[in-house]
């Protein structure tokens, strides 16, 4: 079971204003099936710090080394892994490079952690599901929830876990990474204990996690983990690298967006409702995230011709809306 907490509004809260206009976590962030992420792991012995937290915060990973080791994590039909009739409940699936499989829940306002598949481990179907992301959330608020399951590990070890997570909105300012910063970034900070059953032995895991999150784009930005298990201290991170934004068009402009044929070979109609001015600019994404086109349009109904497209699934992005079409 999960609960929200609500903060109580202090007196700092009440009487000064931000410099920014305070960011909401939404379901923006949220993956959809067919995004694809890409991952580069930090290089080790780096003294990361996770920064402060608060209104306005500059966190500055500018001089953040990667090493060559890279992750990507694609966002399928559950229908197309292994071990989907085990998930029942799940309609996401995540899929690591490294042949592990998260078979996740998505509602409207949150990400519901199934269970998981890693290779040499089997699959671990949650008897008490984990919440790992609910919206909105705001500065100061959190969401709590506890969690069980039980697997047997390589070593042929039956284990039973059963562990408390809470997520807390612990800031909002700038993240500055090496190629790019990105103001009104929000840090997601998550606190999870876990406790192993092993035989007549226990096992304890604390670990301390942060993600940073644009509300203009899918998934997270970066991501920083830091883990005790019995009483020795380990931390890694990742950084998204396949993420595109024009600091120009960071805005709360939400349109609804149709395109015909849909699918297309050479041309497709773009049309935009609720447009308040005339000129939009518009993004074409692959499946990767990379920016395959960059057009204003001028019109309501625009036709834009995408015979140079290779065959494909594609992305429309105009302001914070998005549609998908097929390039056959």
């Amino acid at each position: 079971m999960n609960k929200l907490n609500l903060p109580l509004l202090s007196f700092f809260y009440l009487f000064f204003a931000s410099i920014y206009a305070q960011p909401t976590l939404n379901n923006s962030v949220f993956p959809i099936i067919g995004d694809v992420s890409e991952y580069g792991y930090l290089s080790s012995g780096q003294n990361i710090l996770p920064g402060n937290s608060g209104e306005n915060i500059t966190w500055d990973f500018s001089n953040l080394v990667l090493d060559l080791s890279t992750t990507t994590i694609s966002y399928l039909e559950p229908s197309t892994t292994p071990y989907f009739n085990s998930f029942p409940e799940a309609n996401m699936a995540i899929f690591y490079s490294n042949n592990q499989i998260e078979y996740t829940k998505k509602t409207a306002d949150s990400m519901i952690h199934q269970g998981q598949y890693i290779t040499g481990i089997d699959y671990q179907l949650y008897s008490n599901t984990r919440l790992d992301l609910k919206v909105p959330l705001n500065l100061g608020e959190s969401f709590t929830d506890d969690f069980a399951t039980n697997f047997t590990n390589p070593s042929g070890d039956y284990i039973v876990r059963t562990g408390t997570i809470e997520s807390t909105f612990d800031g909002y300012g700038t993240l500055i990474l090496p190629e790019q910063t990105i103001p009104n970034c929000i840090r997601i900070k998550t606190t999870k204990y876990s406790h192993d059953i092993v035989g007549s032995s226990t096992v304890d895991y604390y670990d301390t996690l942060y993600h940073w999150y644009s509300p203009n784009i899918r998934n997270y930005l970066l991501h920083y983990n830091s883990f005790t298990v019995s009483g020795t201290h380990y931390s890694f991170g990742y950084l998204r690298g396949n993420f595109h934004l024009n600091l120009d068009e960071i805005n709360d402009q939400n349109f609804e967006i149709t395109i015909s044929p849909n699918p297309s070979t050479e041309l497709i109609t773009i049309s935009i409702f609720n447009v308040e001015d005339s000129k939009k600019t518009c993004y074409i994404f692959d499946a990767s995230g990379r920016v395959m086109k960059e057009l204003t349009l001028t019109e309501s109904n625009s036709i834009v011709d995408i015979s140079e497209l290779k065959a494909g699934i594609y992305f429309v992005r105009i302001g914070n809306s998005e549609q998908k079409f097929v390039k056959e």
